[in-house]
């Protein structure tokens, strides 16, 4: 099926929702280098970009982590959850405009982010000029999680102790994530092992692509 559309009529565009730290980009990467697509791209990025462009006195909401946007905002711990939207919102602008491109270029992509939440891209605009595949990432199991956050503090630059300081606003988003994937249909890939998951997310691919029909193999 795949081989079948290394020369689409409309490209392919896998987008992987998820909290910070649940493994969204290395999974990104891997499936793109297994399926040959090389434009793979993070909602971090539009993100940087939008901070250079926008001070943080008018937009405060993209000037933060997705965990801690609600102090940005002035507002208390409780307000985790309306300051990740506020972010998102803003940045899906960002991401609206990476999959306007793909379609543009017809060229297939991955994208990956923490701002990539069911609900705040309408997907059915893109259903005549695309093939739009949504996947929610998560860790369902708390210790595995953890344990991946304490992992990096020790091993890598990336600021693994910032994550292990907001482990309960870093819970609380990936709950709201999959209350929301359940809500609007997005299959959820639990990423426990990076090996089963990049299967499950080429398998999903796949599949999606063989339901439309033109696909078939004979």
């Amino acid at each position: 099926i795949w081989r079948r559309f290394q020369e689409p009529d409309r490209p392919v565009i896998l987008l992987l929702g998820g909290t910070a730290g649940s493994g969204k980009t290395s999974l990104a990467l891997e499936v793109g280098h297994r399926l040959g697509i090389h434009r793979v791209l993070s909602t971090d990025a539009i993100r940087q970009i939008m901070r250079i462009m926008l001070s943080p006195e008018l937009v405060p909401a993209i000037h933060a982590s997705s965990y801690d946007a609600n102090r940005a905002l002035g507002r208390g711990e409780d307000a985790v959850i309306e300051g990740f939207l506020a972010q998102a919102s803003i940045v899906s602008v960002g991401v609206r405009a990476m999959l306007d491109r793909a379609v543009a270029e017809n060229s297939s992509q991955i994208l990956d982010g923490v701002s990539i939440v069911p609900g705040l891209i309408d997907l059915a605009a893109y259903a005549e000029n695309a093939h739009v595949i949504f996947l929610v990432v998560a860790t369902l199991d708390e210790r595995s999680f953890r344990a991946r956050f304490e992992s990096r503090a020790r091993t890598s630059h990336r600021p693994g102790h910032r994550y292990l300081e907001h482990f309960d606003a870093i819970l609380k988003i990936q709950d709201h994530f999959l209350e929301l994937a359940d809500r609007h249909d997005i299959p959820i890939v639990d990423n426990d092992s990076i090996d089963v998951s990049v299967l499950s997310i080429i398998k999903h691919v796949t599949e999606t692509l063989r339901k439309t029909g033109r696909f078939d193999v004979q």
